[in-house]
């Protein structure tokens, strides 16, 4: 068998892997959890106080346009990872020993993760048609109308965003926390350029907005273009409907999504380019520096010159016996920072100052990038060790759980008052003493979210796609059930930085219940 022959049961393989996970099932439940709630209205896609009537078509386009607006987001955090999985499980250096290419093996990762997509793009399908099967004065249901916006729009655009996560992975900047969080701005801009400029339309927005626009224009020649896709909880409901009966599908159309099934196997084979096919020898991200290979030279060549004498070692102090919970926190906070590159400090020195000096206008802009600058120091927490094999060391240290939980628990308030510290003085200094207080309590569901979900998921990952989606929809955009950083007088006003808290102490929890059940079998980090 040939390796591009080999292509379809490695996708299938891979596919069945992630099928028999409980995390897939997740994965279906949160696709049916967005249908439902655009079915109940809590998503709005509206054109300026217009809607779509219950037709198969606007059933079909709205559920397009509600997946590839959020879908396309987090879908990339749900398949993004699988190569690493094949490196920590042996698979990939099996793989590595068989004629199986590079090319062959990035394009079977990316048929795989767009088989996962597709699988969610399957269960909107199914909301679709219970959108209009439950919709008052429905027209005559047609699955064929329900499904040809998906197909046109939603699947190429989809098959993009697999390979693309096949292409992060390759590239060892992009592989792990950094690639996370910069995909959500590479989203922003394909959601937003083809909007206002004449850029490639990946995610069918400006067809959606052109094509439904003409119709309402109909209704309403004054409209404006106002186009957006909005929670209800930040927006009011459009009042008015429309009928729509469909896109005109012609030639222009059909090559354009086309050419989004080119760019994605494009991508898919860009990516074998940087993969190092499991070679640990490619993973270096840079040459040792010159003061260590001149130290190394030193070394051989006094090595080669004479015998090796035994190196003289001082004699050890003695070790304090005493426990500091505030000491503990520094040197995890440092461990933290170790993994950080040297101009992170400088961002969290320019965050401090400039929270504290900016007007109070731009407090929440202040407030979101605080929050967003120690996020990759929170998702370490309660995977760090494990990802650098020291775990079941420091698990046998004495009350390792009593002392390091809570220590962690500290260095990621640490990390997030680094950044936010400024603006909460700031915020006292002009009175909003429950506006600084509810930014506290934001930090404080930080660490204990990050801790969570790294123990259940065992990875960053989990809490790096759920927190940069949260931020995305809350402190940036200012939405008061999501604005955990309490940017907004209305974030304050209910509780919702309080509420995160309170969620993470309950899953922290359930977490550490979880690694209890764990230690019975010795695989636990906290059990």
């Amino acid at each position: 068998m040939t390796s591009f022959a080999a292509i379809p049961a490695l996708a299938l393989g891979d596919l069945r892997d992630r099928v028999r996970r409980r995390s897939f099932l997740a994965v279906l439940a949160a696709a049916a959890y967005l249908g439902l709630e655009t079915i109940r209205g809590n998503v709005i896609v509206a054109f300026g106080d217009f809607t779509g009537g219950a037709t198969s078509a606007w059933a079909g386009t709205l559920m397009a346009i509600v997946a590839n607006s959020f879908l396309s987001l987090a879908g990339f955090w749900v398949v993004k990872g699988s190569i690493a999985r094949d490196r920590a499980t042996g698979v990939g250096q099996i793989l590595a020993a068989t004629p199986l290419t590079r090319v062959a093996y990035t394009l079977s990762k990316a048929v795989s993760h767009f088989l996962v997509l597709a699988a969610m793009v399957g269960v909107l399908w199914v909301a679709a048609v219970a959108f209009q099967w439950r919709a008052p004065g429905a027209a005559e249901l047609d699955l064929g109308a329900i499904a040809l916006p998906m197909l046109l729009f939603t699947l190429p655009a989809l098959a993009v965003v697999a390979a693309l996560a096949v292409l992060f992975e390759t590239i060892p900047l992009l592989a792990r926390g950094f690639g996370n969080f910069a995909w959500l701005f590479v989203w922003s801009a394909l959601l937003v350029l083809p909007i206002t400029t004449p850029f490639f339309d990946l995610l069918g927005l400006r067809h959606f907005q052109q094509g439904v626009g003409a119709v309402v224009r109909e209704l309403e020649p004054a409209w404006n273009g106002d186009f957006r896709i909005t929670l209800a909880a930040g927006s009011p409901p459009p009042t008015r409907t429309f009928v729509w009966r469909g896109f005109e599908v012609g030639d222009g159309l059909l090559g354009e999504r086309a050419l989004a099934l080119a760019v994605a196997l494009a991508l898919a084979l860009a990516a074998a380019i940087p993969f190092d096919r499991f070679d640990p020898a490619r993973r270096r991200l840079r040459a040792p520096g010159p003061r260590r290979s001149a130290r190394d030279r030193e070394n051989r060549e006094s090595a080669a010159s004479g015998p090796i004498r035994p190196p003289s070692l001082a004699p050890l102090a003695p070790a304090a016996r005493d426990f500091s919970l505030l000491t503990l926190a520094l040197h995890e906070l440092r461990v933290a920072l170790c993994g950080m590159p040297r101009w992170w400090r400088l961002g969290a020195a320019v965050l401090l100052v400039g929270g504290a000096l900016a007007p109070d206008t731009a407090r929440p802009l202040w407030l979101a990038a605080g929050f967003l600058w120690p996020a990759l120091l929170w998702s370490g927490l309660g995977v760090r060790e494990r990802e650098a094999g020291v775990d079941a060391i420091l698990a046998a240290a004495p009350l390792a759980r009593r002392r390091q939980l809570p220590a962690l628990l500290v260095a990621g308030l640490l990390a997030g008052l680094a950044t936010t510290g400024g603006a909460i003085v700031r915020a006292l200094g002009s009175g909003q003493l429950a506006a600084a207080a509810a930014t506290l309590a934001g930090l404080a569901a930080m660490p204990l979210l990050a801790l969570a979900f790294g123990l259940l998921a065992r990875g960053s990952r989990l809490f790096e796609g759920l927190f940069i989606a949260a931020w995305y929809v809350g402190p940036l955009q200012q939405t008061p059930g999501f604005d955990f950083a309490a940017a907004s007088t209305a974030a304050v006003a209910a509780g919702t930085p309080y509420r995160f808290a309170l969620a993470g102490a309950a899953l922290l929890a359930v977490a550490l219940a979880v690694e209890r059940r764990r230690g019975l079998d010795g695989d636990a980090r906290f059990g």
